[in-house]
């Protein structure tokens, strides 16, 4: 694993990294990344073991720094496979351990600087150094601060001339509290969110069996931002934090309240309270208590338990999210460090608006003393306050006045599609007194009227069905436009509702085809003078839709990808295998390349890098080119360490004839010796292969239709809730309507909104008329195709680097650092 640092050669450039503070899924991912991009760009890349108490070691040891001498190593050579297999795993392969004596000590401080600096074959007395002139801080607000003091000792050493070289010192954000301010979300926030919401999901399936209220601790002593998204994404009754602190004469009355509604069917109820929303240690336990030894006559019928998740919520596998955040934030860091110039300004990485830009720590470590963080203690404050309306129970009397929403799913399924139907109905009976019809099977309802009330029993009595995939409503495919009969149909549908429960709006949850539908009725209605307002939720786990950053669907859909191809390689590496996977997708490759930079795949084959003929599907051109990959993947992975591989294919981009045919080439160019491969319980057998290369064997499989199910990840259900409110919302704009009008809700930045569907659905095109090509061209630019592939071409396989010439590395320029740091 560790190489002499002494060997190493002079003329390349060395960067120093390290983990600090609390572990954060995401970490590895990090690091991995890191690592990758420096050794391509010719660097050599230490790991600093075990944080800031590594580098308090470092200042201290009289050794050389990889001698263990029956110690644990200080730094490890941190080769290209080190990390390939703890991309998924949580916590950090280095370690990290707080360390409070470098705080404000300026000698030691020094001491850390001239180690990490000084030349491996220094002739001056004294222990070996690095001779590093980067150092990468992964970690939360105490390794950032830690990360802007290092920098601040190397700038006054390199002023006085007492340094080897200058050092240039990037932070990237890691912490699952989100506390970390001037970025949107840090590494491990969505890996925690995902323990939290799939632990809350166990804890429903036992206390509904028992009519039992339970109350569930997370993390964050200060910052809510934990409690109050997991609460929005899990259908909690109530969540108390740091921002809306919890009181026990409050949460009596909760339980109160709570047993009132108990009648409504409610059988279950989560109430989440953040360790900053306590008053004081015990006191829900001795609340419950209370409750538990009351006179019969003022019991209450809820069982009240308490479950603290602690450290589980930093566990477990690292989410799809936080893996290619990860590798995205890495690569960035590289990108800044590669600059062959003087020490750059100490900065740290960012996500702002879906971009990854870079902030001067300065500006961080001071909002860090002013106590900001990510999210105003406003915005979750307000959060909060949604959790609970969209939990309580409504006044039993509908405002007629009001009107009525109709809503249908439509198109393929997508996860998240019940959580938007939950909270569409459930925020219009709470804040406006307005019940939502549902319209069974896509449009099918409207057209033959079957249609059904959702009262807010109906869309919360059942906590399993909510989150699950699919759509309680059900849901059909339809053609791009309706039929002359289907539009007087619906037509005639909407009028009726409209002249007895004065018809408010439509939300339509569904894919691209349910927006061109949308529009179309939006047209259709205008000729017939019906004013209504038609809203379109994105939801599609191809991520192939206009003007928004994401689907619903998608990231759950990525997800189990991902989690398949974890398995698969496992096997594969242990047999030798060449694996290749194929997912669906239709025109977009977001969901192969995603999931194979997340995977930490070898080989991704997708339709943006194919050349398209016959309405998208790809012939002979593109398994010409698909075989290319393959053979160039051959030549990669032919390093004795690394003897196999695996390849994530779009499987929509090929005829079934094509797809044999690869699936043969494949056999061929990596000599399999079996002739025959699986894909979901069917086995096809092919002509078997001579040995073109070693004796690795290549496998198929079709992940199919599991892409859709099982239940839907923290984020899809997140957006599922913010975006059915917002329909909600826009259908009950108090502005006066002259004609119909069609919007669509899409997510932009960390901001969910309505805009223009006709503007939307124009820009596929850019002004051209629609088809299967502008959709793709615009789909690469909602998913960042081309940093995307940049990015999984760099980190993906060994390549042989222009040692110490750091040509394969982008500069980014002065010009661009002073604009990302504005």
């Amino acid at each position: 694993m560790t190489d002499t640092l002494a060997e190493m050669p002079e003329a390349t450039r060395a960067v120093a990294v390290l983990t600090g503070g609390g572990d954060a899924q995401g970490m590895n991912a990090a690091l991995r990344s890191v690592s990758r991009m420096a050794i391509s760009c010719g660097c050599r890349v230490y790991g600093i073991r075990d944080g800031f108490y590594g580098l308090h070691r470092l200042a201290k040891t009289d050794r050389p720094l990889d001698e263990t001498n029956g110690h644990r190593s200080i730094v490890d050579k941190m080769k290209w496979d080190y990390m390939s297999w703890a991309i998924r795993d949580g916590g950090s392969a280095l370690g990290t351990i707080r360390c409070d004596e470098i705080i404000d000590n300026r000698p030691l401080q020094e001491d850390i600087v001239r180690k990490l600096t000084s030349d491996c074959h220094s002739d001056s007395p004294g222990p070996y150094g690095l001779g590093a002139d980067s150092l990468v801080v992964i970690g939360g607000n105490g390794s950032i601060s830690g990360a802007h003091a290092l920098s601040l000792v190397a700038q006054d050493l390199a002023k006085r001339e007492e340094l080897t070289r200058p050092l240039s010192v990037v932070a990237i954000p890691a912490s699952i509290d989100n506390d970390v301010p001037d970025t949107e979300i840090s590494i491990g926030v969505d890996s925690a969110l995902n323990v939290i919401v799939e632990s809350i999901d166990k804890l429903v399936d036992t206390t509904s069996a028992v009519n039992r209220a339970i109350v569930v601790e997370t993390m964050g002593k200060k910052c809510g931002y934990l409690a109050v998204f997991a609460s929005l994404a899990s259908g909690a009754a109530e969540v108390f934090c740091r921002e809306r602190r919890i009181s026990r004469e409050r949460f009596s009355e909760l339980l109160s309240d709570l047993d009132r509604e108990y009648a409504s069917e409610r059988r279950t109820a989560v109430i989440v309270v953040a360790e900053g929303g306590k008053q004081k240690r015990g006191f829900v336990a001795d609340t419950v208590k209370d409750f538990r030894t009351r006179p019969d006559d003022e019991a209450i019928r809820w069982d009240v338990r308490e479950s603290v998740l602690g450290h589980l919520q930093r566990g477990g596998p690292t989410s799809a999210f936080d893996r290619i955040l990860a590798s995205r934030m890495g690569a960035r860091a590289v990108e800044l460090l590669s600059r062959r110039d003087a020490a750059v300004t100490p900065r740290m990485v960012q996500l702002q608006d879906g971009e990854i830009n870079f902030v001067s720590l300065d500006h961080v470590v001071q909002k860090i003393k002013n106590g900001e963080t990510a999210v105003s203690g406003d915005v979750l404050l307000g959060r909060a306050n949604l959790v609970r309306e969209l939990s309580s129970l409504p006044a039993e009397d509908l405002d007629d006045d009001c009107g009525r929403i109709v809503v249908l799913t439509g198109g393929a399924d997508a996860q998240g599609m019940n959580m938007a139907i939950r909270a569409a109905a459930r925020y219009a009976l709470n804040k406006y007194r307005v019940e939502t019809i549902g319209s069974k099977n896509s449009f099918t309802g409207l057209i033959e009227k079957d249609l059904r009330p959702l009262p807010w029993s109906e869309v919360g009595k059942s906590k399993m069905r909510q989150r699950r995939a699919g759509s309680v409503l059900g849901t059909e495919r339809w053609p791009l436009r309706f039929e002359p009969d289907q539009k007087r149909q619906i037509l005639e549908t909407l009028k009726e509702l409209n002249e007895r429960d004065r018809l408010r709006g439509l939300v339509l949850i569904g894919g691209l085809g349910t927006a061109l539908r949308a529009q179309e009725l939006r047209d259709y209605l205008a000729e017939h003078d019906l004013r209504i307002r038609i809203v379109y939720v994105p939801a599609s786990i191809d991520h192939g839709l206009p003007a928004t950053h994401a689907t619903l669907g998608f990231d759950t859909a990525l997800n189990v990808v991902v989690s398949s191809c974890d398995k698969i390689t496992d096997t594969s590496q242990a047999m030798k295998r060449v694996s290749i996977v194929d997912t669906m997708g239709g025109g977009v490759g977001a969901l192969t390349l995603m999931g194979a930079l997340a995977a930490g795949a070898e080989c991704a084959i997708i339709a943006e890098d194919l050349d398209p003929s016959r309405d998208g599907v790809h012939t002979k051109t593109s398994l010409e080119e698909a075989t290319g990959r393959l053979k160039d993947l051959r030549d990669d992975i032919s390093r004795p360490d690394h003897r196999f591989a695996t390849v994530l294919l779009q499987h929509r981009q090929f005829l079934e004839l094509d797809l044999a045919r690869l699936h043969g080439r494949a056999d061929e160019i990596f000599g399999s010796l079996e002739a025959r491969r699986t894909a979901l319980g069917q086995t096809q057998l092919h002509s078997q292969a001579g040995e073109v290369f070693g004796s690795l064997e290549v496998r198929k499989t079709a992940l199919g239709y599991t892409q859709r199910g099982g239940n839907a990840s923290y984020w899809d259900r997140l957006l599922g809730t913010l975006m059915g409110v917002e329909a909600v919302k826009a259908i009950m704009d108090d502005s006066p309507i002259d004609e119909p009008k069609a919007l669509l809700v899409r997510l932009k930045g960390d901001r969910v909104e309505a805009m223009d569907l006709a503007e939307a659905l124009q820009n596929i095109g850019g002004g051209k008329p629609w088809s299967e090509a502008t959709r793709m061209e615009n789909a690469k630019i909602c998913w960042r195709y081309g940093e995307m592939k940049e990015l999984f071409r760099k980190i993906s396989v060994f390549r042989e680097p222009s040692v110490g010439s750091g040509s394969d590395s982008p500069h980014t320029t002065d010009t661009e650092i002073a604009e990302e740091g504005e």
